[in-house]
């Protein structure tokens, strides 16, 4: 245990990583079916959608000449 950092198990903390490092052979979860039913519309829009008109600039104020 490192005196400066007594919270780090080193030995875990090098477990984890050479498990993190591992190559995945197999994908542990494979997805055949999302799980949405037959009423499910979806997120794509038949035509593109417009992006709004940019707003118009505001109109120029110019102050009166003192007199």
């Amino acid at each position: 245990m490192d005196p400066l950092n007594p919270w780090v198990d080193a030995n875990e903390v090098r477990r984890l990583a050479m498990r993190l490092m591992k190559p995945v052979r197999d994908p542990a979860v494979t997805v055949t079916d999302a799980g949405f039913d037959a009423g499910f519309v979806g997120f794509a829009a038949a035509t593109p959608v417009q992006s709004p008109t940019p707003p118009a600039a505001p109109p120029v104020v110019t102050a009166a000449p003192p007199p």
